[in-house]
């Protein structure tokens, strides 16, 4: 529930547009809800008591709401569509700036199909909420409030048989949500590893055909697939027993309504044409409790999807700015102090210990040592992709972690080891 309440969130900028679309959908039930009025007054008013006179205006209103309702269904469905892209839109944005402005490490502690798949594949999934989920669950809630009222109106003797499935319809839905949600979870994480793999065999395709390791890869994809498959089949085992169980279940309110209005008609308690009313109502009433079902069934993939996007927005980089801090007025001179510097990627392996140097403005300085000596980490940690776990770096006499990080970027020209091309125009 707090996944779905902080996704809802990114209505708020859009509220006009969602309201708008809510009205939409509610006029959109309020003319479904006509049709099978209009047929019982068919049945005994122009039927049964043979006033073919009224025919005509009942046959005029019957089109008249079939013509409104899909007018506001059409308005709902493009107003619902242009509030989902915007507000996905809205959050792929906020996901690709929160991995703008995390730190190295997660990128290194992480495959890039990993993250790719939390981006693109969960992101989408998200879009679900908004494209089936909340549309769906609106509409369904209006139609099932608005025709649980007119049941009740109708006779609430019938009303109450029909809703008697309704506290087993609700106690299966919540053990369906609190075990699907988990298979869900799991096959999102399943999806992430065999992207990230796949990524990182699509990258070293030339180190697999020179060392003639295609076999050995194609196994490890295998391995992978099948365990995504697998963990597929375990939700939708679940939902097999699942939907078609809801439904046998809506099936006996509709039997025990047509035992009981049966016997209504017979001793005159009820016309003909009302018990086809109700049983029109009670038909429309159990649809939206299955599309609820099936939404259901939806949000919960979604959300355990949901959860991996906003992992990522949760991160706190492990290198930022302090609070406060203001870029220097003039452009940095160069005067490099590297002081007692100790780092260590690992607690347990140190990769520079009590390291100190100094380069002064304008001065060239080649490093040169093994390969691990720490050569490119004294760099990384200048530009500050890393902080020193002891020690200090400075610049001007300014440590590095008192100057904002564009700042610091800014003033420095780094060329990696391996130089990475863009797509792109040249």
């Amino acid at each position: 529930m707090k996944a779905l309440l902080r996704v809802l969130q990114y209505l708020r900028p859009h509220r006009t547009l969602a309201i708008l679309t809510l009205l939409c959908a509610a006029c959109a039930t309020a003319m479904e809800l006509v049709p099978p009025w209009v047929i019982k007054i068919i049945i005994d008013d122009v039927i049964q008591a043979k006033q073919a006179s009224l025919l005509p205006g009942v046959i005029g209103l019957l089109v008249a709401a079939y013509v409104f309702k899909n007018v506001f269904a059409s308005l709902r469905i493009r107003l619902n569509n242009q509030l989902e892209q915007t507000v996905v839109h809205d959050l792929r944005r906020h996901i690709f700036a929160a991995l703008q402005r995390l730190s190295i490490t997660y990128f290194e502690n992480r495959s890039t199909g990993e993250i790719m798949s939390r981006v693109t594949n969960d992101t989408e999934h998200v879009e679900r909420i908004f494209i089936d989920g909340l549309e769906g669950m609106m509409t369904a809630s209006l139609t099932l409030v608005g025709i649980t009222g007119l049941l009740f109106m109708l006779n609430w003797k019938l009303a109450v048989l029909a809703l008697l499935p309704i506290p087993l319809l609700a106690l299966s839905a919540s053990w369906f949500t609190s075990k699907v949600h988990g298979y869900y979870r799991e096959t999102r994480q399943s999806a992430a590893e065999l992207n990230g793999y796949l990524q990182d065999a699509l990258s070293g395709i030339r180190e697999t055909m020179g060392f003639g390791r295609q076999g050995h890869e194609q196994a490890r994809f295998d391995r992978l697939s099948q365990a995504y498959s697998d963990k597929n089949l375990k939700a939708m085992v679940l939902w097999s027993m699942y939907s078609p169980g809801m439904i046998l279940v809506g099936a006996f309110g509709t039997i025990l309504i047509l035992w009981y209005g049966a016997g209504e008609v017979m001793d005159g308690r009820l016309t003909l044409g009302e018990l086809v009313l109700f049983l029109s109502y009670l038909a429309m009433f159990y649809v939206p409790i299955n599309q609820i079902h099936s939404v259901n069934h939806m949000l919960q993939h979604a959300l355990a999807a949901s959860e991996r996007v906003f992992d990522v927005l949760d991160t706190v980089p492990d290198v930022a700015d302090r609070p406060g801090l203001l870029a220097p007025d003039q452009r940095a001179q160069g005067d490099v102090r590297f002081e007692q510097v100790q780092f260590y990627y690992r607690p347990d392996v140190p990769v520079l210990k009590g390291f100190s140097a100094r380069v002064s403005a304008g001065e060239r300085v080649a490093l040169v040592g093994m390969s691990g000596a720490g050569k490119s980490t004294l760099l990384k940690l200048l530009m500050r992709f890393y902080d020193v776990t002891d020690g200090a770096i400075l610049i001007d006499g300014k440590d590095l972690r008192d100057l904002p990080l564009a700042y610091l970027r800014q003033q420095i020209g780094f060329v990696q080891q391996e130089p990475f091309l863009f797509n792109g125009t040249v």
